[in-house]
C-alpha cells in the first residue's frame, strides 16, 4: 500500500533523459571509458558493439553472449542515417567472430582471441560510421534508455530528483546503460534496497565489490571514478557513513574485498608505468582530509574532572551579554571561577563551570 501511495508521488520524468548537464556529463564519461570506434567490435566480454558502447547483443551470468538480430541491430544503426545498414554477409562475420571465442579461457587467452577477431571484423566489415553519427548514436541510445530507467525507478519506489543527487544519478545511468536491469533497478537487488532506503554506504559497496563479476579491470576504473566524485559530492557525516560501510564490509568479506582490492592493485601497476596517479580506492585522502577537519573543529582544551577547560582570546564575558564577576552565581547553581591572565598583550579567561549544587 505504501508502495503505491510513493508511486503516486514521485514523479521521475525527465530527472535522467531530460537532464541535460547529466547527458552531457554521462556521454563524456562513456566517451573516455569505451572509446571511439566507427565499425563493429567485440568488447573485453566477447559482445559485439559499435561507436561508444553501444552493445549489439547481451550477456548473462554465464558468461552466454546473445547476438541481436539482424533486423534489430539495423533498427538501432538507422538512428544514424538511412544508409547505415548491416548486410547478411557483414551479420554472418560477426556471429561467426563471437563463435570462435566461446569456451573456457584464461583472460589473457580471451583478450588475445578477441583482438584478433577484431582486427578480422576491422578489415571484413565495410559498415563504418563516422564521428558525427557516432554522437548522434550515442545521445539517442542514451536517453532511450534511460527514460527506460526513469519508469522503473518510479515502479520500485525510487526518487531520482529528491533522494539522489547529481553524482549518484551519474552511476545509476552508468550501470543501467551497461547492463539494464541486470545491473540496477531489479526489486530483488541490494543496490535497488540501497536506493530505496537512501542507504549510501550500501550504495557505494554495491558498486565497488558487486557490480563487475567478470572482473574487468576497465569496469573497475569506470566504476571508481564515478564512486570518487559521488563521495566528493557528500556532507562529511554521509561520507562517515560510508567509509564505516566500506570498513565493516572489509571486515565481514574479507575474501571478496581482497580480491578487488588485488584488482586495483594490479591496475595501479599498469598505471605507475604509464606514469600516472593510482587510484586511490582506500580513500586515503578522503579519510586524512576528514580527519583533520574534525580534530580542527573540536574544542581545545584540557579535559579536567569530565570538563573541558578552554583557553579563550579577548574573552570578556560568558556566551551571556552581561559580565560575570568573580564569584557570581549562575542559572544552574553552579559557580563561575574566572581567572584573568594576560599573554602577548591578549587578555584571557579560563573558564570551568562547577557540578550544579543538588
Amino acid at each position: 500500500m505504501q508502495m503505491e501511495e510513493n508511486k503516486k508521488i514521485i514523479n521521475n520524468t525527465n530527472v535522467l533523459h531530460g537532464n541535460e548537464r547529466l547527458i552531457k556529463e554521462f556521454k563524456q564519461h562513456l566517451t573516455d571509458s569505451e572509446g571511439v570506434r566507427g565499425k563493429i567490435y567485440l568488447d573485453p566480454k566477447g559482445v559485439p558493439t559499435i561507436g561508444i558502447g553501444i552493445a549489439l547483443g547481451s550477456i548473462n551470468d554465464e558468461g552466454e553472449i546473445t547476438i541481436f538480430t539482424l533486423a534489430e541491430i539495423n533498427k538501432i544503426l538507422a538512428q544514424t542515417g538511412p544508409n547505415s545498414k548491416l548486410s547478411q554477409k557483414e551479420y554472418d562475420l560477426v556471429v561467426k567472430s563471437v563463435g570462435n571465442i566461446r569456451g573456457t579461457f584464461s583472460k589473457e587467452k580471451l583478450r588475445l582471441k578477441i583482438e584478433k577477431e577484431n582486427e578480422d571484423l576491422k578489415n571484413d566489415i565495410f559498415l563504418s560510421l563516422n564521428k558525427t553519427q557516432i554522437h548522434h548514436l550515442l545521445d539517442k541510445e542514451a536517453r532511450k534508455r534511460l527514460k527506460e530507467a526513469e519508469r522503473h525507478a518510479t515502479n520500485l519506489g525510487i526518487n531520482l530528483q529528491s533522494h539522489i543527487n547529481h553524482e549518484g544519478r551519474l552511476i545509476i545511468a552508468d550501470l543501467y546503460f551497461q547492463g539494464s536491469r541486470k545491473l540496477v533497478l531489479r526489486a530483488s537487488q541490494n543496490i535497488t534496497k540501497a536506493l530505496q532506503n537512501n542507504n549510501k554506504g550500501m550504495f557505494v559497496i554495491e558498486i565497488l565489490y558487486r557490480s563487475n563479476k567478470s572482473g574487468l579491470s576497465g569496469i573497475d576504473k569506470r566504476r571508481f571514478v564515478l564512486v570518487e566524485k559521488y563521495i566528493a559530492s557528500l556532507k562529511p557525516e554521509e561520507r562517515t557513513e560510508v567509509f564505516n560501510a566500506i570498513d565493516n564490509f572489509t571486515k565481514t568479506n574479507p575474501k571478496k574485498a581482497q580480491e578487488v582490492h588485488e584488482r586495483f592493485d594490479s591496475l595501479n601497476k599498469d598505471r605507475a608505468e604509464q606514469k600516472r596517479p593510482p587510484l586511490d580506492y582506500r580513500f586515503t585522502t578522503f579519510k586524512s582530509t576528514q580527519q583533520k577537519i574534525a580534530q580542527k573543529n573540536e574544542p581545545k582544551g584540557k579535559l579536567v574532572n569530565g570538563k573541558i577547560i578552554t583557553s579563550l582570546l579577548n574573552m570578556e564575558s560568558t556566551s551571556s551579554s552581561t559580565p560575570v564577576s568573580e564569584g557570581e552565581s549562575i542559572s544552574d547553581g553552579g559557580e563561575v571561577q574566572v581567572r584573568a591572565h594576560t599573554r602577548e598583550n591578549y587578555n584571557v579567561r579560563a573558564h570551568t563551570r562547577s557540578a550544579p549544587h543538588e
